[in-house]
């Protein structure tokens, strides 16, 4: 039988890394309009590859791969033996 099992360490784990890619997510959207307001004034060729990294960070830290590399497993059924 399958269960569940979710200790307090597992959930604090769980909850550091939503913060976390909240945050990156938070700073790439950051970078993408600084770098956008950069490329408004300045016309400068540079912000625009900054803009594209920093759209491609937050896809990134935004898609379900990140979460494996991380060890954040919380969609796997674990047992409890």
């Amino acid at each position: 039988m399958l269960l569940v099992n979710h200790s307090y360490e597992e959930e604090a784990m769980s909850t550091k890394r939503r913060v976390l890619a909240g945050a990156a997510i938070a700073l790439s959207a950051a970078m993408f309009a600084f770098s956008l307001w950069v490329y408004q004034n300045t016309g400068d060729w540079v912000a625009l590859i900054f803009m594209a990294m920093s759209m491609v960070y937050g896809f990134v830290f935004a898609s379900t791969r990140l979460r494996a590399p991380l060890g954040d497993r919380s969609d796997d059924n674990h047992r409890n033996d």
